[in-house]
């Protein structure tokens, strides 16, 4: 968040799966003072969780556990449509 209480954008480095993936989230977060983490959840066109959906929230619950924020989730199951929308 920026000094005037409002959210900043931040371009941030793309992150392997695997082996110090926490670590690194959590040196990210620390650096950039993150309030929270938000968590991507891809929703079925049902509104449904899918498998996907079900991981991504076992990553956030992971995340908020060693990351010590809280998580909150976004539905990103039209992200694709609102991006070429708004290009």
């Amino acid at each position: 968040m920026g000094d005037d209480g409002r959210l900043r954008p931040v371009g941030l480095p793309t992150l392997a799966r695997g082996p110090g993936e926490i670590a690194a989230l959590r040196k990210i977060a620390d650096v950039e003072e993150a309030g929270e983490i938000v968590v991507g959840l891809p929703l079925s066109m049902d509104g449904g969780e899918g498998p996907a959906a079900r991981a991504a929230r076992s990553l956030g619950e992971i995340l908020a556990r060693e990351l010590k924020r809280p998580v909150r989730y976004f539905d990103e199951s039209l992200s694709p449509a609102r991006a070429e929308k708004i290009l």
